[in-house]
């Protein structure tokens, strides 16, 4: 009896080493499998980031899966930095995102390039672009800041919880932001959560950003839903914003200039006086270019503001905790 519990005992050891070394080794070799995936991968999104450059049909499409991508070449560019971000699979295709640094210092670019695997090769099956006002580079930070908003006016108006988490995640890219999350916590309540956060961020991120254009009587002539694009720029150690209305906010512009030559336009955000220029002749064009931005970091929230609207109703940040971690983000450099 004792001789055949110790066989058992035996056994049981046994298959328990074997469990263990099998649990040991697995995770060892997927690493090295990922690794692998995550270098070939690197190395085709970085050839296929270079022919777009270089407007090399022939390469795009080797590496696409479509002809119609060898016709989608971009704007030829200097490329300073091309630095590989994430590998992410969703279903049965992988996601690579990179960072792309020009010699133009105000602007770089993220790359996400969508792979599916055919007849044993990785071909670009897409790609999406999204550009950015700066330089970027890629830190490692050690924590991750959680801020708990409230939304005041949510019960009346529900809808707004949406438009706000919409707009935030487009400001957030807009910003450089690369790895963040939204959640719908409560009735009245968001989280945002995102690695590296800086007052820079967290003042572009969470103002309502309602901008208006008014005259000195202080009627409201146009405000972000005129606007059709803007952008910005550095000249000479200061910043300029150049703004492109609509159809109908070319013609709100166009009649007040015509009726205020030589009197002040205030331009306001959330209420604060921003600029204050004169008007010496009719715009018409709808077009204008806001000039002398001491402040880099008001002409870049400017720019989003327009582009992507007010939030619906003001919010405020209730709480703020920070987590250790180890993530890398992307920054814009100033």
């Amino acid at each position: 009896m004792k001789n055949r519990l110790l066989l058992v005992l035996a056994a049981i050891l046994i298959c328990s080493l074997c469990f263990l070394l099998s649990a040991c080794g697995k995770p060892e070799g997927l690493a090295n499998s990922n690794d692998d995936l995550n270098q070939e991968l690197n190395s085709i999104s970085i050839q296929f980031i270079k022919a777009l450059n270089n407007r090399d049909e022939k390469t795009i499409s080797k590496l696409t899966l479509s002809n119609e991508l060898a016709g989608l070449v971009g704007k030829s560019l200097k490329l300073t930095e091309i630095t590989p971000i994430e590998l992410k699979k969703e279903n049965d295709k992988y996601i690579n995102t990179l960072i792309v640094n020009t010699s133009d210092k105000s602007t770089s670019f993220i790359y996400h390039i969508y792979y599916e695997k055919m007849q044993g090769n990785w071909k670009i099956i897409d790609y999406e672009t999204l550009g950015l006002s700066g330089d970027c580079k890629v830190t490692d930070d050690n924590s991750t800041t959680t801020l708990v908003l409230e939304v005041p006016d949510i019960t009346e108006n529900p809808i707004n919880k949406k438009q706000i988490i919409s707009t935030l995640n487009k400001r957030a890219v807009a910003l450089g932001a690369f790895s963040f999350d939204i959640k719908d916590i409560e009735q009245d309540r968001l989280q945002f959560q995102m690695s590296g956060f800086s007052n820079e961020f967290i003042t572009m991120m969470f103002h309502t950003g309602r901008v208006e254009f008014i005259t000195e009587k202080g009627q409201v002539v146009a405000t972000n839903s005129d606007i059709l694009k803007a952008s910005s720029e550095e000249s000479d150690g200061l910043m300029q914003v150049d703004i492109i209305f609509n159809d109908e906010g070319a013609k709100k512009i166009a009649q007040a200039t015509s009726e205020n030559i030589g009197r002040n336009m205030e331009i306001r955000l959330d209420g604060e006086l921003i600029q204050n220029p004169i008007v010496h002749e009719p715009i018409t064009g709808g077009r204008i270019r806001i000039s002398q931005f001491n402040d880099k970091i008001l002409s870049r929230a400017l720019v989003t503001y327009l582009n992507f609207g007010p939030l619906p109703c003001d919010i405020e940040i209730m709480e703020k905790r920070t987590a250790s971690n180890n993530k890398r983000l992307i920054r814009l450099i100033s």
